[in-house]
């Protein structure tokens, strides 16, 4: 940091904060501070027709530290330039406070920011480094992000209890962006979503409210939730979580699995209004086709299907549930479902736990590879049917497996129809 010539302004009141500047500084700026005795807030400059390095600002003045950049201290500085680093005695970014500063070519830090306000660095977008961590985050301005382009992964922490709307449209940040359970609502307004024009986001969860006495719930307010996401492939939303404005939440999306609970505050939202291309919703709980469970402690997703394409859907969505949101999916069976031949793959068994209930499984298995994939998805006894096998097959010492051949049949004999049935 370059050093500063002069400080000047008034006596201190010592009831309570006081205006005073700093500088001028070797550039000629003057910055404005408030001084409460112990801290200081920055508030801005006193000429913005000066080109100021960002690494020259001051975050210590009269042997105190920066704890806030007030309200449009920088509003429109496009004279502002360079890399901006923000340490960690700062918690508060006023609104407006960095909007529209377009000299800002990029972040090193962004400190210990715990309070966000609205259009905090909306239309800074000149900048590159990383998606600010928000893991500590109070309270997150409308728009605080708004046309910002950086990449990495939205990181929302439990302190987070509500956002309002656009407050990461145009963003570019990707990977999965998760709700945490504290966040009550969601917002939105009549044009724009809180995931809208994300190009890069690939999955959304939002977890839900847990359960309380008086049964609270994550409202999402969902017009254009996610629009404009081409990246987007699945959003799941808790139990404990209700929609809002439900019109076209995925506008200009294709290909995406929305799934909601069927509590009741879903009604109206539909693979025929959610928005885009070949989106679909997929309503899960008592009544439906599946239901589904999360343990965030064991990170597991629990279906439980009902119908032969429910259970082929789960087993399909497996894989996506592990990448997207770190989720093993288990699958636990109630009543009797048949699978017709092809179905089922080996390689969608990979990626499930099959609750082996107190009843057997039986499979069909034509190598000892799909048995050993069997035996390593269950955990219980099974029934192996191996006719059409053409390898011999050996069963693991230790597991309880019938070996079932239809009378006169050998290993050369194709037999089509089910391949695998639980009972």
């Amino acid at each position: 940091m370059k050093k500063l010539l002069a400080i000047t302004g008034a006596a201190a009141i010592a009831a309570g904060a006081y205006a005073d500047t700093y500088g001028p500084d070797d550039s000629g700026q003057t910055w404005n501070y408030t001084d409460n005795g112990t801290t200081i807030t920055l508030t801005g400059v006193a000429d913005k027709t000066i080109e100021v390095d960002a690494a020259n600002i001051p975050w210590t003045i009269a042997n105190k530290p920066v704890v806030s950049v007030g309200g449009y201290a920088f509003d429109k500085y496009a004279n502002l330039i360079g890399t901006l680093t923000i340490p960690d005695s700062v918690t508060t970014i006023g609104a407006a406070a960095f909007r529209g500063c377009t000299g800002l070519t990029a972040i090193a830090s962004w400190g210990g920011v715990t309070q966000w306000g609205t259009a905090a660095f909306s239309g800074c977008n000149n900048m590159s480094g990383t998606f600010p961590d928000l893991s500590n985050a109070t309270s997150l301005g409308e728009g605080m992000l708004q046309n910002v382009p950086l990449p990495g992964e939205l990181k929302l922490g439990s302190l987070l209890t509500s956002f309002t709307r656009l407050t990461f449209n145009n963003c570019c940040f990707g990977g999965t962006a998760v709700v945490p359970t504290n966040v009550t609502t969601i917002g939105s307004n009549s044009n724009y979503g809180q995931f809208c024009n994300n190009p890069n986001l690939e999955a959304i969860w939002v977890k839900g409210k847990e359960t309380s006495a008086n049964q609270t719930y994550t409202t999402a307010y969902v017009y254009n939730f996610a629009g404009n996401c081409p990246s987007l492939k699945m959003v799941l939303m808790g139990k404990n979580t209700k929609g809002a404005k439900l019109t076209s939440p995925l506008s200009n999306c294709t290909d995406v699995d929305w799934f909601e609970p069927a509590n009741g505050y879903w009604d109206g939202l539909t693979t025929s209004n959610i928005g885009g291309t070949n989106n679909k919703v997929w309503k899960y709980g008592p009544g439906e086709e599946f239901d589904l469970e999360i343990d965030d402690v064991k990170m597991t997703a629990t279906f439980t299907p009902t119908t032969e394409a429910a259970l082929t859907n789960v087993l399909s969505w497996a894989s996506a549930f592990k990448t997207h949101f770190g989720l093993d999916t288990v699958v636990s069976i109630t009543n009797s479902i048949a699978v017709t031949e092809g179905a089922v793959t080996p390689e969608m068994l990979q990626n499930v736990k099959l609750d082996s209930p107190s009843w057997f499984m039986t499979f069909a298995v034509k190598t000892q590879a799909q048995l050993n994939t069997v035996l390593e998805a269950v955990d219980g006894p099974i029934v192996a049917d191996i006719t059409g096998a053409r390898e011999e097959i050996t069963v693991p010492a230790g597991r309880q497996v019938a070996i079932l051949v239809p009378g006169g049949a050998t290993f050369n004999y194709h037999k089509r129809g089910l391949i695998i049935s639980f009972f």
